[in-house]
């Protein structure tokens, strides 16, 4: 008897310990799940809330993020002066000189925001973005500035320093050919990710690396405006 007793009691316990530990553990468990189901809702290209900090950017913001390295870099000259940008892809913000004009801008994902400066002039953008086309609108320098990028059409048309900007282009490289308030007449090679020729009368030649075409028609805004 007192071994039956012994044995049912040491049963009890061990349901109580499996009970007590399931419980502990399921909120663990549900919060692995939701990271799971988060991570594979992201890689389908969906909204999901737990993503909008990581991304973009910067093509989407989070989730390619994740396969690409933290930041990217545009390097050369623009209008006679230097250009040294870097695009952080962990701090989300865009830093660095264009010509004279010192640059910082903040990417708020969450809210759909660049917000920042470029020399004296300020950056107050809203953006819209998913894999294939991307808007964005608000002021630059003082002007409006509302443009559509179509990724995947190869093609940014709006308004922008005050006059109609469309512009074509290829993601896998070759010409850029548009105009704004002066000619567009680039071209891309998808290899080394150089870019170079006119903008609005302005010579440009930078390489892009660690960054697509895409990164930078987004940012275009950038190299638009007159250099002081």
């Amino acid at each position: 008897m007192e071994w039956g007793m012994l044995y049912n009691r040491s049963m009890k316990m061990k349901k109580i310990v499996i009970l007590a530990v399931a419980v502990l553990a399921a909120p663990l468990f549900a919060r692995a799940q939701d990271s799971v189901e988060s991570l594979a809702a992201g890689a389908r290209g969906l909204d999901v809330p737990a993503f909008s900090k990581l991304e973009a950017g910067f093509r989407a913001p989070a989730v390619l993020a994740l396969h690409r390295p933290f930041s990217g870099t545009i390097a050369g000259t623009f209008a006679g002066g230097p250009v040294n940008l870097i695009l952080n892809r962990y701090a989300w913000d865009i830093t660095g000189r264009v010509g004279s004009s010192p640059v910082s801008v903040d990417i708020d994902n969450q809210n759909g925001t660049f917000t920042g400066e470029e020399g004296q002039s300020r950056v107050a953008l809203f953006f819209q973005w998913s894999p294939d086309v991307i808007r964005i609108s608000g002021t630059d320098a003082g002007a409006p500035y509302n443009v559509t990028l179509n990724v995947t059409g190869g093609v940014i048309s709006g308004t922008a320093e005050g006059s109609p900007l469309k512009a074509t282009f290829r993601m896998d490289g070759g010409p850029i050919q548009g105009s704004n308030t002066g000619d567009i007449s680039l071209n891309y090679d998808v290899v080394s990710g150089r870019v170079n020729g006119v903008i609005n009368g302005s010579p440009i030649d930078v390489t892009l690396t660690d960054l697509d075409l895409s990164d930078f028609m987004e940012h275009l805004y950038l190299f638009l405006a007159p250099q002081p």
